[in-house]
C-alpha cells in the first residue's frame, strides 16, 4: 500500500503525552480504514532522558501503523527535528503533530478530505481547529506580519469591543468578525505548528522549515513562504484536535521566543527599515503586559515580558 500521510511527532521528555497522542491518532483511524493503510507515524525523539526510547521502540514493534522513531543526539528544537522527519517521510503529505494533543474521531479523515478536494486545490497548508481540554475553542494563528498586524496585537487594538475582531492581528485571540470562510476552510494568514498538515509540493517548491528557529514561530515563517510561493493556509473547521497547551514547553520560553522570532522573521521577510519600528512596537507591548499582569500576579508572564522588553533591542541575526 502506498503512503499518503506522514504524521511526524517531535518529542523531548514527553513520553506519556506522546505515547497518549500516537494512540489518539490510532484510534482516530479506526473507522477510515483506507487512510489508515495509507499512514505512518514518524516520531523523532530529540535526545529524551525520560524513558521515550524504550517506550517508543516497544510501541513501534508491536503498533499496526507503521511507527520510525529517529532518534537524535542532541535537542534540535522543533522545526530541525520535523525537518529529519520530513526527509525520511514517504507521503504525498506531512502532517506536524504536536506530542502533547489528542486527535479527536474525524478529524484525520476531515483534514484528508479537505486536502484532496479540487475545490481546495491551492491550499497547499492546512490546520486543524484546535481545542482546550474542556472542549472550548483554542485561537491559532493569525494574519501576516506587518506593522499595522504587529501594533494591534501588541497594543491590545485587536480587543477592542466590536471593531477590533475587524483589525489585522497577528495572533488572533478567537473567532474573527471578519474572517472569511470558504467552505469548510477558515481562510487564514497563518496557521499553529500544533497539527499542520503540508502538502509534499510545498515542500519542494518552498524548502523546509526554518531549521535556525529553535521554537516558536516557526510556523509563521513557513505559512510566509508558502503565501509568498502562491499558496493559501487555511483551518479545516470541523477537523478538531485537543492542544494540551504548553505542556511541552514552558510558558516563558514560548513568549520569548515568540518575540524573539518575530524579530528574526522580519530580519528575513520584511523591509529592514521597519526593524527598529518592530523592536520598539514589541517593547511597548511588553511594558503594557508588565502593567497588567502584575494587577493580575501573573509572576510568569511578568517575568516573561521582562526579558522581552530587556532584550529585545538587542538581539540580531
Amino acid at each position: 500500500m502506498t503512503i499518503e500521510l506522514s504524521i511526524l511527532i517531535v518529542s523531548y521528555n514527553t513520553k506519556d503525552l506522546t505515547l497518549q497522542t500516537i494512540d489518539s491518532v490510532v484510534r482516530a483511524l479506526k473507522t477510515d480504514h483506507a487512510l489508515r493503510k495509507a499512514t505512518e507515524i514518524i516520531v523523532i525523539d530529540n535526545n529524551s532522558t525520560d524513558g521515550s526510547k524504550t517506550a517508543l521502540a516497544q510501541l513501534a514493534n508491536t503498533s499496526d501503523i507503521p511507527i520510525v522513531v529517529l532518534q537524535q543526539q542532541e535537542n534540535l528544537g522543533f522545526a530541525a527535528a520535523n525537518n529529519e522527519g520530513i526527509k525520511r517521510a514517504r507521503g504525498n503529505h506531512y502532517l506536524l503533530l504536536n506530542s502533547d494533543t489528542i486527535v479527536e474521531e474525524g478529524a484525520l479523515t476531515h483534514l484528508w478530505q479537505v486536502a484532496h478536494n479540487t475545490q481546495y486545490a491551492t491550499y497547499g497548508i492546512l490546520a486543524a481547529e484546535l481545542r482546550n481540554t474542556d472542549g472550548s475553542l483554542q485561537p491559532q494563528g493569525g494574519d501576516l506580519p506587518s506593522l499595522c498586524s504587529l501594533i494591534n496585537q501588541q497594543l491590545f487594538l485587536d480587543d477592542i469591543p466590536f471593531f477590533g475582531k475587524r483589525l489585522p492581528s497577528i495572533q488572533h485571540t478567537g473567532r474573527r468578525a471578519g474572517k472569511k470562510e470558504e467552505g469548510e476552510v477558515a481562510v487564514m494568514g497563518w496557521v499553529g505548528g500544533t497539527a499542520m498538515l503540508i502538502k509534499k509540493q510545498v515542500v519542494q517548491e518552498c524548502g523546509v522549515l526554518d531549521g535556525a528557529i529553535f521554537m516558536y514561530a516557526e510556523d509563521i515563517e513557513y505559512c510566509l513562504r508558502a503565501q509568498k510561493a502562491g499558496w493559501k493556509v487555511g483551518i479545516v473547521t470541523n477537523a478538531r484536535i485537543v492542544h494540551v497547551q504548553s505542556a511541552s514547553s514552558s510558558k516563558t520560553h514560548a513568549l520569548v521566543g515568540e518575540a524573539k522570532h518575530l524579530v528574526y522573521i522580519w530580519n528575513k521577510h520584511v523591509p529592514r527599515w521597519q526593524l527598529p519600528f518592530v523592536k520598539s512596537i514589541i517593547f511597548a507591548g511588553a511594558l503594557l503586559r508588565i502593567i497588567l499582569f502584575s494587577l493580575q500576579n501573573k509572576t510568569e508572564k511578568v517575568s516573561a515580558y521582562k526579558k522581552i522588553a530587556k532584550n529585545v533591542y538587542t538581539w540580531k541575526f
